[in-house]
């Protein structure tokens, strides 16, 4: 038997090996659109501050991280439950404190020597960490008026990092424990009147037939994915037919030349953390501005449609038409989490060279508030004599 011995140079290998093409990494972003990453707590059994001497601490940190596909244009962290605890507000890097005040005096030419801030908490915008001069109880990452100058959106996948120093009660004399709150909330979208938005769309597409030509449409009845966020909403059109295949049942739609059709829309929170706020006015010129909306936890939400016209007359509808053809409206009930749906009636409008089947199209369109709360608990110890 021969034997054959084969000798391949190491820097082929190398080579070959480098010419293996490496599998692009996919982004996954998240309905949880904002999270808290890299929470640090320097104590939570910390002992109380004695009377007059220097004062015990605690200091919580942590980024706030946008998991979306799109940039957050307003973010605010807020602390704003701190029973027995004093939020502890200073002077950032480059400041110092004015004689008897609460003023901050940059002594820096990096921070533009002269100017003032208020006491405040730190929070990072522009690449470092700063006090933000609009609340001394808060952090707030916005997109303002004043344009890109003064911009502070979080991009996709980015974090903002934010401190904050507590001062432990005073005249504790056995362990007690104490909790502190603070929430985070945000909007996302594009800004209309002054205001930020988060925001979500979902699109069904309808076949409609004329029943003397056809029994069923040739195409289905679909929905678009819905947009990324912790707020959806799902359109159930009125049911046409139920059939088994395979021992799954299969509901199909379809709308009717001629014929009225009513069509649910379910709002549902998909994340578990975090609460509805507000929905409001959505940008795209669906209707009148917010200030003119009937209430939905303090805005609006609304529709387009396309080939199908609201239909006021039969049955229920939660929508007010915004434009002559009916092809527009804005919802005009309150709607929350635990009472989600909306509902209205939709007729198919003809079609000129329409024969037998033609499809149509309803676009639901919100934009939110949404607020996170956290909770942390301390136990606070006797000051040590």
């Amino acid at each position: 038997m021969k034997m054959w011995l084969v000798v391949i140079p190491v820097g082929l290998i190398v080579f070959l090996a480098g010419c293996a093409k490496e599998k692009p990494v996919e982004v996954q972003f998240k309905n949880d659109i904002i999270t808290i990453e890299n929470y640090v707590v320097s104590n939570i059994a910390p002992y109380s501050t004695k009377e007059d001497s220097k004062p015990e601490k605690v200091e919580i940190s942590f980024d706030i991280k946008n998991n979306g596909d799109k940039p957050v244009k307003w973010v605010k962290v807020n602390f704003f439950d701190t029973p027995g605890f004093e939020l502890i507000t200073q002077c950032p890097n480059g400041f110092e404190q004015k004689s008897n005040t609460e003023i901050c005096v940059c002594k820096d030419d990096a921070c533009g020597i002269g100017s003032e801030l208020p006491f405040s908490l730190e929070c990072q915008k522009f690449g470092k960490l700063i006090q933000d001069s609009a609340d001394e109880r808060s952090c707030t990452f916005e997109d303002p008026a004043a344009g890109p100058a003064t911009s502070d959106v979080i991009d996709p996948l980015d974090t903002r990092s934010v401190k904050f120093t507590l001062k432990t009660p005073k005249g504790i004399t056995s362990p007690t424990p104490f909790a502190i709150s603070f929430s985070f909330a945000y909007r996302y979208g594009s800004v209309q009147q002054a205001t930020y938005f988060y925001s979500g769309e979902r699109t069904a597409i309808i076949p409609v037939i004329d029943p003397n030509f056809k029994k069923e449409p040739s195409s289905k009845f679909s929905q678009s994915d819905p947009t990324i966020g912790p707020i959806v909403f799902d359109i159930i059109p009125s049911l046409e037919r139920e059939k088994v295949v395979d021992g799954k049942t299969i509901k199909e739609y379809w709308g009717i030349v001629g014929r009225t059709f009513q069509t649910k829309f379910v709002m549902k929170k998909i994340v578990s953390e975090g609460t509805l706020k507000d929905i409001l006015n959505p940008n795209p010129p669906i209707g009148p501005p917010v200030s003119d909306c009937r209430t939905i936890n303090g805005g609006c939400v609304g529709i387009q449609l396309t080939n199908l016209k609201i239909d006021e007359t039969t049955g229920i509808c939660n929508f007010i038409p915004t434009t002559a053809t009916k092809d527009k409206g804005i919802a005009k009930i309150t709607i929350n989490e635990k009472n989600n749906t909306l509902v209205c009636s939709f007729t198919p409008t003809s079609q000129s060279g329409f024969t037998s089947e033609f499809t149509g199209t309803i676009t639901i369109q919100y934009n939110y508030d949404y607020e996170i709360v956290r909770k942390q608990n301390f136990v606070v110890y006797p000051a040590i004599s």
